[in-house]
């Protein structure tokens, strides 16, 4: 299975990467900033699943590469934050109703393990 992370803080993108590990599974590429992830999405796929932190940084945020994503044909696409009232109250509604799409607190551990599990592969 080919994971991306995109993840701007190295401790978060750490946790991530060790929880993808006990989930039995392998970041393929962490990307750091929005600009990087969108790039990745777009010409360095396929991707079977994609796991974003909302604010990225620089660039362009989680949800617009969540919806690049799932524009791509991405089949499993996760935006995480430290919380969930961090995100303008305004994901994208596309994005929301998308059964492909699923928001999690980074807390959520068991959560990201189980979609990832469940999740298809290439």
């Amino acid at each position: 299975m080919r994971i991306l992370l995109c993840e701007d803080y190295p401790s978060f993108a750490a946790i991530a990467e060790d929880e993808i590990a006990d989930a039995g599974f392998r970041v393929g590429r962490t990307a750091t900033n929005g600009h990087e992830a969108v790039y990745s999405v777009a010409n360095e796929g396929p991707w079977d699943v994609v796991v974003t932190d909302y604010d990225l940084g620089f660039g362009p945020d989680g949800d617009e590469v969540a919806a690049r994503a799932l524009s791509e044909g991405v089949e499993t696409v996760v935006l995480w934050s430290a919380v969930k009232r961090d995100y303008p109250g305004e994901v994208r509604t596309s994005s929301k109703a998308d059964p492909r799409f699923h928001l999690l607190e980074k807390h959520e551990t068991e959560a990201l393990k189980t979609i990832l599990r469940s999740a298809p592969s290439g």
